[in-house]
């Protein structure tokens, strides 16, 4: 088995937990004891919660996904650069138009987006700000940098 920031797996590749937004420190080897004490804690919603919606002007995506010359998987990944190229990262509503364009399930359409780094689904900041944590840059006091930053923003 082994840990990314994405989950734990099997050695098939097929996922065992997801783990959304936790921090962990992987172990070298994971034993039937380790597995057998994860526990999995669902959260209920309740009907009157509400998800907000974000509002998007679908027209441009409307145009990129009828400017395909067909409607085939092999466009997906150009699609999406496209889209983001539009908005800057790829909108929830957007998304849901790429599905049913490309009959490409929410699985499989988050799969590939999680996959590629430059993908982005979440509004990225006005600025982005890249520090660089190489040796020679670690010697120099990237950390210390980071430190700063992180505290000021």
């Amino acid at each position: 088995m082994e840990a990314n920031g994405n989950g734990l797996f099997s050695r098939d590749n097929s996922l065992l937990v997801s783990l959304s937004y936790c921090i962990f420190t992987p172990h070298a080897e994971w034993n039937a004891d380790f597995i057998n004490s994860v526990k999995v804690y669902l959260m209920e919603t309740t009907a009157t919660e509400e998800i907000e919606q974000e509002e998007v002007d679908l027209a441009p995506t409307e145009e990129i996904l009828k400017n395909l010359p067909d409607d085939s998987r092999t466009h997906l990944i150009p699609t999406l650069q496209n889209i983001q190229n539009v908005y800057r990262y790829l909108p929830g509503p957007a998304m849901e138009l790429v599905m049913e364009s490309l009959s490409v399930s929410r699985a499989e359409l988050y799969g590939v987006i999680s996959f590629y780094p430059q993908l982005l689904i979440t509004e990225p900041g006005k600025y982005i700000i890249k520090l660089c944590y190489g040796t020679a840059c670690f010697v120099k006091g990237a950390p210390i940098i980071g430190d700063k930053i992180n505290d000021c923003y």
